[in-house]
């Protein structure tokens, strides 16, 4: 079904080169099958007829993200937040390319900014608060954040949980 729809898509660019949406929808189908590379050069062209398409930037950031390329995937998620500010799905994502950098406190703004937006689907934004807060020794934080999760629905990682239980014992 992907190589069918890729088939068409590379038809109409064809047919209309200047089209981003296309391009945008050509590059999601390769990033559907792996094709990374593929994507994210569909995604630079759309960019380029349409820059203020904070989607494309945000999936741009996602190929790169999935490639290990963070400092990429932070500067398109930075441009798609410029273009488009309340759009909670790509403050998590920057919120998890911080923290795969190691970059807790913006991460941790990242995620709470997440929250501030979008308060209704939060819970697995509380758990991934709960990790960086445990990365940077702040258990406290760890644990409440870890236990809103829950309260919200999430059911965080077992080994998780069980890493927590001698710093609930401190309180």
């Amino acid at each position: 079904m992907l190589n069918e729809a890729i088939a068409e898509y590379k038809k109409a660019i064809k047919i209309k080169p200047d089209n981003a949406g296309t391009h945008c929808n050509l590059g999601l189908a390769y990033y559907k099958k792996g094709m990374l590379n593929e994507a994210i050069a569909e995604y630079k062209k759309a960019i380029k007829i349409k820059p203020d398409n904070a989607g494309t930037h945000c999936n741009l950031g996602l190929a790169y993200y999935k490639k290990g390329m963070l400092n990429e995937a932070i500067a398109e998620y930075k441009k798609a937040i410029k273009i488009k500010p309340d759009n909670a799905g790509t403050h998590c994502n920057l919120g998890l390319a911080y923290y795969k950098k190691g970059m807790l406190n913006e991460a941790i703004a990242e995620y709470k900014e997440t929250i501030k937006i979008d308060p209704k689907n939060a819970n697995i934004i509380y758990y991934n608060l709960a990790l960086a807060y445990y990365k940077k020794k702040e258990y406290k934080l760890a644990i409440q954040y870890c236990d809103k999760a829950i309260q919200l629905g999430f059911k965080p990682d077992s080994k998780f949980l069980k890493s927590l239980e001698p710093y609930r014992k401190k309180k």
